[in-house]
């Protein structure tokens, strides 16, 4: 619910179910100001999943109120909303139409009218098109009495306005009845520089074979542009003479005669002057059939609606960057704005009418965000090792209860490895954006609003960050040395990482899908520390590691058992789409497994003596002045252990 109206009950509907039953759904609430909720049980519809709650008018007394609602099924609850994020309900201070008695009357005005609704008050106008209705009497906030101004036959909207703002429109509420043909032309809202279509209207006519008009109008606010046919005009044959400035004659004939009612003309003219509160287009003479139908002439209005500007940016809440791809919904009664955020998190709306409006936004993807060190931070949250900004909590309590704990840090590595999908349980998206304002009552001006996005379940707020480029071994992912045994392969994953302290990691190791994986294992070190393992996949497992305390070993970090479902002579293994905490674009270091030899390091395609002297001589060169280079598999300036082992991984030794 994002708004309710003031001076009339509102019914609070909730949805709830259970695999067994819903023992209680409670909705609590609190208005502006108040820091405790008001709790209270909905009621089941039957045996239905529906519970209601009839929320009084009086308990609703200021402009806001904040609610929540929650199920519960005899040992765990979930809810809609929570007491540290509720929903926030503008209260909408309008007035309420319920039955307008008679729902007819004379074209001649003068019926009295009586309306019944809430929330009338003192110095109420009522209006029947864009005239001001005659008379009004306020009996009490709930019912008033108003005579009607004359008008020609046709539905009208009646609306009522409070003194003080806050409006209510009943659509095709009146009905004007008339058995004289009339000539009018409506009231008509413009805008500076825009172009109207002004109506010409016949109504009860019997035997229509021409028609005859002389019409005026201001030419220092109009500018007369073209004529259109209307729907009881389509077969005449008309001309316009607008050779006068500020003046149209106009001439229609038919062949065969039209009965009826309907627009027969649409005037088109451009609004040329800003300065006009209201501009009149009078119809000085009517002739139809040459006089021999009498006719009533109703003149019209063009009156100056001015155009509001509606624009919004959207910033994140942890690191204030701008957020774009943002849907946005402007929405009233009467028209919606759709529109986009651009790359500054900024959006746009001209020519918004005033009036009652609502904002949503939404947004979908653009999730890359979370990861394992946000498992990690709501974990050393809920041991009370860090204290969290009430910005990181509203994304840390994942499922929505309430509650930071490590359900949440489970369902974000849950998402990190794979095994879910965005929303989370609990919650509607995976987005949620707060603005001060999300309903705009009876707006008169121009409006800019400031809006905070959320992704949920990205603790550390580092949306949009490209992540840290780790460029040298101090950073990197590794495959081990791979051993087999008994027809199958063993291989470890290390992770080399020396200058930060390292509370999360996550990456996919990539292998044959003629592998098949016998068992993931975890090192020791990592058995207080939360993990999980997606093997789902064929042909790659996609790892997540959270810890309270700093991880202590990275080498041997995991090893995967694999067999092999057919033979081949080698296979490949990579890591890709890893982690450290929250640092990208890591070096990997692959592994291609071949099942022939390992250890012909000369490449004379023996395993032999002569390996060995190889071998040592590779070691020995760290300690000659010379080039090294070619030995220095990794750059690291040394020739030492990792050397050798990626000289095995490529089975090529250098001249």
């Amino acid at each position: 619910i994002s708004a309710i109206r003031t001076g009339q009950d509102n019914t609070i509907i909730a949805f709830a179910s259970d695999n067994i039953e819903v023992k209680q759904v409670t909705f609590s609430y609190r208005l502006k100001d108040q820091t405790t909720y008001t709790s209270v049980d909905m009621i089941r519809d039957g045996n239905t999943t529906k519970y209601t709650y009839l929320l009084k008018s009086v308990a609703i007394t200021t402009s806001t109120f904040e609610y929540f609602i929650s199920a519960f099924d005899g040992l765990s609850s979930v809810s809609s909303g929570t007491a540290l994020s509720p929903h926030r309900v503008t209260v909408l201070d309008v007035p309420t139409i319920t039955n307008i008695s008679p729902a007819s009357g004379t074209s001649l005005g003068g019926t009295t009218v009586t309306i019944t609704g809430s929330n009338f008050k003192q110095g109420v106008k009522v209006f029947f098109a864009e005239l001001e209705g005659l008379n009004v009497t306020l009996i009490d906030a709930n019912r008033l009495t108003v005579s009607t101004p004359r008008y020609y036959a046709s539905q009208v909207n009646v609306k009522i306005v409070n003194p003080f703002g806050g409006e209510t429109v009943r659509t095709n509420g009146f009905t004007y009845e008339s058995n004289e043909a009339t000539v009018s032309i409506p009231t008509v809202k413009a805008n500076v520089n825009s172009e109207i279509l002004v109506p010409v209207r016949v109504t009860n006519v019997t035997g229509l074979l021409a028609v005859d008009m002389k019409i005026s109008y201001d030419k220092d606010v109009l500018t007369y542009v073209e004529f259109v046919k209307g729907t009881m005009g389509t077969r005449f044959t008309t001309f316009v003479n607008k050779n006068t400035v500020g003046e149209l004659r106009i001439s229609m004939a038919i062949d065969l005669s039209v009965t009826g009612s309907g627009d027969i003309l649409y005037l088109k003219f451009k609004v040329v002057n800003a300065a006009f509160d209201d501009s009149s287009i009078t119809l000085d003479t009517v002739e139809l059939n040459g006089g021999n139908i009498p006719a009533i002439k109703t003149n019209g209005l063009v009156t100056y609606e001015p155009v509001l500007t509606f624009t919004g940016t959207v910033f994140y809440f942890g690191n204030s960057k701008a957020v774009e791809n943002v849907s946005i919904l402007l929405s009233s009664d009467d028209n919606e704005h759709l529109g986009v955020t651009n790359a500054q998190g900024t959006f746009t709306f001209t020519s918004v009418s005033k009036g009652n409006y609502d904002l949503t936004l939404s947004k979908e993807g653009d999730t890359d965000a979370i990861s394992a060190l946000d498992a990690a931070l709501v974990l050393q949250e809920a041991v009370g090792l860090v204290s969290l900004s009430n910005n990181q909590k509203i994304v840390a309590d994942v499922n929505n209860d309430g509650k930071i704990n490590s359900l949440d840090a489970s369902y974000i590595l849950q998402y990190v490895a794979g095994f879910t999908v965005l929303p989370f349980a609990g919650r509607d998206s995976a987005w949620l954006f707060i603005s001060s304002n999300s309903t705009f009552t009876n707006m008169l001006t121009d409006t800019n609003v400031s809006v905070t996005a959320y992704l949920i379940g990205d603790v550390s707020g580092n949306y949009g960050s490209t992540g840290t480029t780790v460029t040298s071994l101090d950073g990197a992912y590794r495959v081990g040395p791979i051993q087999t045994s008994q027809g199958l392969l063993y291989v470890p994953v290390d992770v080399v990482i020396n200058t930060v302290d390292v509370f999360a990691l996550s990456f996919r190791l990539t292998f044959d899908s003629t592998l098949r994986v016998k068992e993931v294992r975890f090192h020791e070190s990592l058995e207080n520390a939360f993990k999980v393992a997606n093997t789902n996949v064929a042909g790659q497992i996609t790892v997540a590691i959270a810890g309270v305390d700093a991880l202590e070993t990275m080498i041997g970090l995991i090893e995967v058992v694999f067999e092999p479902t057919q033979s081949k002579d080698a296979y490949a293994f990579a890591i890709v789409a890893s982690m450290i905490n929250e640092s990208k674009n890591l070096i990997n270091i692959v592994n291609n497994f071949k099942t022939i030899t390992t250890t012909d390091f000369n490449g004379d395609g023996n395993v032999d003596q002569q390996d060995l002297i190889t071998l040592v001589d590779v070691l020995n060169k760290t300690y000659q002045d010379e080039d090294i280079s070619p030995f220095d598999f990794n750059s690291d300036g040394i020739i030492d252990l990792f050397d050798i082992i990626a000289m095995i991984q490529t089975q090529r030794i250098p001249a």
